[in-house]
């Protein structure tokens, strides 16, 4: 009856999602293996990849294969095309006992989910995205939970359905004037994985990251888990993976409150914690958020140049985002490369930063690096000023009156 109960307030907690805050976007999953799992998805040929994927988890379970190993198998899946969707239906409809089957859906739907809700922070991402990707985190739930009964070691479902936690807060009642917290959706998955993988490292990064301060964690809840994690038998880089989240986060809420130099000491120990180039101690994209956040960091102290070398490593990996773009583009700018920064806020006004937007339509109004153009401006001010950036609003209006006042001249001169 209690497990019920669990498993009927973890669903409930899908309700309560919060807003989320923006993160750092890739390119796409560049995986191993992507192209060859996709090919076989797409030509109905599910037996073949229900039994190549079936094949991992059973060395998984059997030891002869690692955790980071298996969850760069099921990587393959990230890839949002909604044109997808009914492949993997068709995949669970032959094969509804399947765990690997299960299992890709409800990873394929919670990036389904992801895509709908975007990148940009709450205030800025409409109601119906969220609503999407409520829409889809429920269906991803109820494929990773489905999954549960179908593996003895199913170690990745509650990876994924931990990552879709961060968004829900515990369930509380009030008794009189106290408050007390009966159900946490977060532990009660981590309890149940570490029961069945208790060594695990993949479950404590995720776990570790539903912390952070901006999911409504803190540094101190992050470094209350880490004191954990010292008798979990970890191997040496993982601990200090973890170690290095910590510092991370530390950082980031340094920024928050305006410490610029606190801020770069903790992304600093950070990156000296962890191995940059061993991709398999990060969450997907999280090698290039800290790359990024650390970037901006030495930025605010104007140590521009490193800063370019930590923004050129994590584009170089697949970043994508227009933030990421307006970050290099303000590097080169200060270091003098006046047409490297063009490009890459091109890049970011494309990906549609406002700022960027804004800056491009100045340096083709006034000619600077590129040729001067005042249509081409005005077309930039027009998609900034549509986002209401302040400054993308006046320009506009000043480069119509500017136009207007050119065109009356011409005509009163005819």
């Amino acid at each position: 009856m209690r497990a019920i109960l669990q498993r009927a307030l973890l669903r409930l907690t899908m309700l309560l999602v919060i807003g989320a805050t923006a993160t750092l976007a890739l390119a796409g999953p560049h995986v191993e293996g992507r192209d060859a799992a996709l090919s076989m998805l797409k030509a109905r040929n599910y037996g073949e990849l229900d039994r190549a994927l079936a094949d991992k988890q059973q060395r998984y379970g059997q030891g002869t294969l690692s955790e980071l190993d298996l969850l760069d198998a099921f990587r393959v899946f990230y890839w949002s095309d909604p044109a997808l969707e009914p492949f993997y239906d068709e995949w669970v409809g032959r094969f509804p006992n399947s765990y690997p089957a299960r299992l890709a859906r409800g990873i394929y739907f919670k990036r389904i989910g992801m895509a709908h809700r975007g990148d940009r922070p709450a205030k800025y991402t409409a109601p119906e995205q969220i609503e999407k990707m409520r829409a889809y985190y429920e269906k991803a739930m109820a494929d990773l939970d489905a999954s549960l009964e179908l593996e003895a070691k199913p170690t990745l479902s509650y990876l994924y359905m931990m990552d879709i936690k961060k968004y829900s807060r515990p369930v509380s009642v009030w008794i009189w004037l106290f408050r007390f917290e009966v159900f946490d959706a977060k532990s009660w998955v981590l309890r149940k994985a570490l029961a069945v993988a208790p060594e695990s490292f993949i479950l404590r990064r995720k776990y570790m990251h539903t912390l952070e301060t901006r999911w409504g964690g803190s540094v101190a809840a992050m470094s209350a888990f880490l004191a954990e994690c010292r008798t979990a038998r970890l191997r040496p880089e993982h601990y200090a993976a973890l170690e290095a989240l910590v510092w991370q986060d530390h950082g980031w809420v340094s920024r928050q409150l305006g410490d610029d130099a606190a801020a770069l000491t903790a992304f600093q120990q950070a990156l000296v914690r962890i191995d940059l180039k061993n991709t398999q101690l990060f969450e997907y994209g999280q090698r290039e958020l800290l790359l990024h956040e650390a970037a901006v960091a030495l930025q605010r102290v104007k140590e521009y140049a490193e800063a370019l070398g930590y923004l050129n490593m994590a584009i170089d990996a697949g970043a994508n985002s227009p933030e990421i773009y307006v970050t290099r583009g303000i590097s080169h700018y200060q270091l003098g490369n006046k047409k490297e920064a063009v490009v890459d806020y091109l890049k970011a006004a494309e990906r549609g930063n406002a700022w960027a937007q804004n800056e491009v339509g100045m340096y083709y109004w006034h000619g600077i690096v590129v040729e001067r153009d005042r249509h081409e401006a005005t077309k930039w001010f027009a998609r900034s000023a549509e986002q209401g950036f302040p400054d993308g609003v006046k320009h506009f209006e000043w480069a119509k009156r500017q136009i207007d006042r050119s065109a009356s001249r011409r005509s009163s001169q005819l």
